[in-house]
């Protein structure tokens, strides 16, 4: 018998924002699940492929997501994949239907980004973590003992534990002291740097800490996206920048880290960084509220909602 994977048993619904998931690896996401403990139902046009690589069109994904949250059985909607295609459901919401997303969070990241924004704009629940197909990550040959120690299985336990509690900590490398209470935002960067300019961009009004990861994008990539969000946002309003993992995108040269590459384009703001952040494409990825306040101190974010 498999271990539980959240230490409360939860039920969720499924939904595909974007990307589309194949009929057998959705049945096998269903099938680990269902192994861990956790209950979950899927929404009509999950395992679709109507159009291109989208789950299904805008108004198939839309009342998924409606469908999703107005069941009065789960405790969230748990996004199954991101991909692309998230962006394009903004405009479309009818956020009426929605209203159960204030007590109901939704979990994703990645492209998943553009809607946990959204989300938070409009007084709804988010939290930014690991997305359902990633229990196919797991490794079932280990022991129970050895899979449960595995950075995956922590970064999928930490979804159930954020849905139980309302505060957690992030560990850094960097050791800073910023003692305010300060809402976490931020997401997938190059998503962030797509939606600029669009009715999702990210626009915050006030003070907030900027996280963001990435994986798989080259160098210049990565500055064209982080200077086109940057030069689209209120320096003065962040308080700081957290890097969480940057898969797969080291500098062929070997001699700028990612925080190097940043930097020029912030040491006249005065914004301070900070790096190691668990979160992002890698294997550390855990879960914690979108819009939540955090602090920092002796190398930890420290968070609450």
């Amino acid at each position: 018998m498999m271990p539980s994977l959240w230490k409360t048993p939860k039920t969720v619904a499924l939904v595909s924002p974007a990307g589309a998931t194949p009929p057998e690896k959705l049945q096998k996401t269903l099938h680990r699940l269902e192994q861990l403990g956790v209950s979950a139902f899927p929404s009509a046009h999950v395992g679709a492929r109507k159009r291109r690589y989208l789950a299904g069109s805008i108004e198939d994904r839309l009342e998924d997501l409606y469908t999703a949250f107005e069941r009065d059985d789960i405790d969230a909607v748990w996004c199954v994949r991101g991909g692309y295609g998230s962006a394009q459901l903004i405009s479309h919401i009818d956020w009426q239907r929605l209203s159960r997303a204030k007590d109901i969070p939704l979990i994703g990241y990645s492209d998943i980004t553009a809607l946990l924004i959204a989300f938070h704009k409009h007084g709804l629940k988010a939290i930014h973590g690991p997305v359902a197909n990633e229990v196919n990550k797991l490794d079932f040959e280990l022991s129970d003992e050895a899979l449960v120690q595995s950075e995956g299985w922590q970064s999928l336990a930490s979804v159930g534990e954020v849905l139980n509690q309302h505060q957690g900590i992030l560990p850094t490398r960097d050791s800073l002291k910023i003692t305010t209470p300060t809402p976490l935002l931020g997401g997938n960067l190059t998503v962030l740097a797509s939606l600029c300019g669009t009715q999702g961009a990210l626009q915050p009004s006030s003070d907030y800490f900027l996280l963001i990861e990435d994986v798989n994008e080259a160098f210049y990539h990565l500055e064209r996206s982080f200077f086109q969000l940057i030069e689209s946002l209120d320096k003065s309003l962040i308080k700081g920048i957290g890097l969480g993992e940057f898969v797969g995108c080291d500098d062929p040269d070997k001699s700028l880290t990612i925080k190097d590459l940043f930097s020029d384009w912030i040491k006249d703001a005065h914004i301070p960084m900070f790096e190691g952040l668990p979160i992002g494409h890698g294997q550390r990825n855990h879960a914690w509220h979108y819009g939540a306040f955090g602090t920092i101190e002796q190398n930890m974010l420290r968070w609450m909602s």
